[in-house]
């Protein structure tokens, strides 16, 4: 009785295993060719799992005959799809993901930094990545305290930017900062030096175990420029929104072109223009934005470029810079 037990508990192990197919692997880095560990691995339409040990190496039964795929996810990795391999024994590289945090704003930052802190700022990264104390708003109210540029910002400076790429290490510490697109001397050893004295990070979690992060973060810095201000700026003795003074200044002295006088020219040249925090017109910044020729052009450019200082563009009671289009009349 005890063998007929025996032998039906064999054919019934047997039958359950008919078609089954166990497969082991190793996964390792694309780049450093290091063993993976807690890559979570899985076969399509299958209720089986495995995770790779500390050596990268995982075995995990991939049923019957149907073609299915190897399915490895990993928080630093990414989700991989891969073909069902052949050979019962095999090897795979994944390749390192780089994640994209939301840019980083610190024009003017300390203008702003109200608003900025008031926004809720979302974004997408698996739930298991590592953060920053604070999250996104957190980097950025740090970012924007350490990185003092205000002595270094000329009025030329509007947009720029640099890109830092950093890897934030299993015990939370920030390593391999590098910044390019260093367009001001001596910005990107600021922020390299900062990134390496950052307070440390909660690391990112596979299986329950710390394990690195790859982050890519764009930075803006330079001067923030506002076409719209809740107090616009305005020509010495205008109201804001006025421009009666700035009109006799211009009929004043404007030196009409003998080309646009002789063709008899007339019209309005829309001239646009940068107004720093003090009022000045920021040399560099004015252009024609829509022209008669003729030397019409550049004389307005010349009355822009020489007008006095106006009062500046305030938001939040701090005076800000301020992008301006005025037509002026020939």
């Amino acid at each position: 009785m005890i063998k007929k037990i025996i032998l039906f508990a064999f054919i019934l192990v047997s039958f359950q295993n008919y078609g089954q197919r166990k497969i082991s692997g190793r996964l390792t880095d694309s780049k450093t060719s290091q063993p993976i560990k807690n890559v979570h691995v899985t076969v399509t339409g299958s209720p089986g799992e495995a995770f790779t040990n500390q050596f990268g190496f995982f075995e995990i039964a991939v049923g019957n005959k149907v073609a299915k795929k190897l399915v490895a996810s990993h928080v630093a990795y990414g989700v991989s799809e891969m073909d069902m391999p052949d050979q019962d024994k095999f090897m795979a590289k994944l390749r390192r993901l780089t994640f994209k945090i939301p840019e980083v704003d610190l024009r003017s930052f300390h203008e702003h930094v109200q608003k900025k802190n008031s926004e809720s700022v979302q974004f997408s990264l698996p739930s298991e990545s590592a953060s920053f104390n604070g999250g996104q708003e957190g980097l950025i109210k740090y970012l924007g305290e350490k990185i003092q540029l205000h002595n270094q910002i000329k009025d030329d400076i509007i947009d720029s930017n640099v890109e830092v790429s950093f890897t934030v290490a299993s015990e939370g510490s920030v390593t391999h900062v590098v910044v390019r697109g260093d367009t001001l001397p001596g910005i990107g050893k600021i922020i390299k030096s900062i990134f390496f004295a950052m307070p440390k990070w909660q690391p990112a979690m596979q299986q329950g175990e710390p394990c690195d992060q790859d982050f890519i973060l764009k930075i803006f810095y330079g001067n923030l420029i506002y076409s719209v201000a809740q107090q616009p700026a305005a020509f010495p003795g205008d109201k804001p929104g006025e421009l009666k003074l700035f009109y006799k200044y211009v009929e004043k002295n404007a030196v009409y072109p003998k080309e646009a006088k002789a063709k008899k020219i007339k019209g309005s040249v829309f001239v646009e223009f940068v107004l720093n925090k003090s009022g000045e017109v920021v040399s560099n910044q004015v252009k024609v934005v829509k022209g008669l020729g003729y030397g019409l052009d550049d004389e307005a450019i010349r009355l822009i470029k020489k007008s006095p200082n106006w009062t500046p563009a305030m938001q939040n009671g701090n005076p800000v810079y301020q992008s301006v289009v005025i037509p002026i009349k020939f």
